[in-house]
């Protein structure tokens, strides 16, 4: 009776050394993402293969990391690649400390930016570009918006998959997208 009433529960996320190292010190730029949200997403970018370690941080923008024996690993929403960013854990928190590389690799600035503007986050969401870059959208404060993090992730890992053997700079005239 009560679930009619008030909705289903969210699944709850999974925590990891890393999300915890970093929300001990920027906690707006780790998300809570429901596991099964994880899940799917991740099934979303196959075609990529990701590392099968298991997410340990979902960024506020939708990017993923991974704990690896190559070190960090992001899957970046925005380039629509996997990349090591950093050597383990520890030199990601330390590396996170600059501020340069905590904007490169989570956001932050657009996260602020994004707070000034009244935008924040409801469970299961993160933020993303009114027009994805890979489309032509540009990066500024009036185009950061918010959306669900599996649409986010769903749309993105389509769009890259369509467009990765195209040439830079070739012109985009037509975008299909699958529910």
């Amino acid at each position: 009776m009560f679930k009619g009433l008030f909705g289903r529960r969210t699944p709850p996320s999974q925590t990891t050394p890393l999300s915890e190292a970093v929300r001990g010190l920027y906690p707006s730029l780790v998300l809570d993402i429901p596991t099964p949200d994880v899940t799917h997403a991740l099934s979303a970018w196959g075609w990529l293969d990701p590392p099968s370690t298991g997410v340990a941080l979902v960024g506020p923008f939708g990017d993923m990391f991974f704990e690896t024996p190559d070190g960090v690993v992001t899957l970046d929403m925005m380039e629509g690649a996997l990349r090591v960013v950093a050597q383990d854990r520890e030199a990601f928190v330390q590396a996170i400390g600059d501020n340069e590389y905590r904007d490169m690799l989570l956001g932050d600035v657009w996260v602020q930016a994004a707070a000034r503007r009244g935008l924040s986050l409801d469970p299961r969401e993160c933020f993303d570009w009114t027009l994805p870059p890979v489309l032509g959208g540009q990066c500024s404060v009036e185009t950061v918006t918010k959306t669900l993090f599996v649409v986010k992730a769903d749309l993105a890992a389509q769009l890259h998959q369509q467009v990765k053997d195209l040439p830079p700079g070739a012109p985009i005239t037509g975008v299909t997208l699958d529910d």
